[in-house]
């Protein structure tokens, strides 16, 4: 069984340079339909969001800093002091431990952060 249609076969044939010079019209909206979707309906990502607040207990405990680095530059050397970091508690107050300070072009300063406050 042969299908045809209209008057002859050559219609066919009008149809696959037809597909092919669509092809970028369809890659051209598709990237502007994308771009006003993200314009319209806010970022993506917007989504992408929990349900449930997470529990106190997955972030309470202690947090050192092994390492600081300024925009993929290479590490800060000597900045990081031991012990450096902060702990958040279970009763939301939080304390920064010997965190160091950087001024405005990302060049270790002479002075760390010590102190208590509160999280949430």
């Amino acid at each position: 069984m042969q299908f045809v249609w209209g008057k002859g076969k050559w219609l066919w044939m009008l149809l696959i340079p037809l597909a092919v010079c669509s092809v970028p019209f369809l890659l051209i909206a598709m990237l502007i339909g994308s771009r006003l979707l993200s314009i319209i309906a806010g970022p993506v990502n917007i989504w992408n969001t929990t349900w449930h607040a997470p529990l106190v207990d997955d972030f309470v405990g202690s947090y050192e800093f092994s390492e600081i680095r300024w925009g993929g530059q290479p590490p800060v050397e000597d900045a990081v002091a031991r012990r450096s970091g902060f702990r958040l508690n279970a009763d939301h107050s939080a304390e920064i431990i010997d965190v160091p300070a950087f001024d405005g072009f990302g060049q270790a300063m002479n002075c760390t952060y010590n102190g208590t406050g509160h999280w949430r």
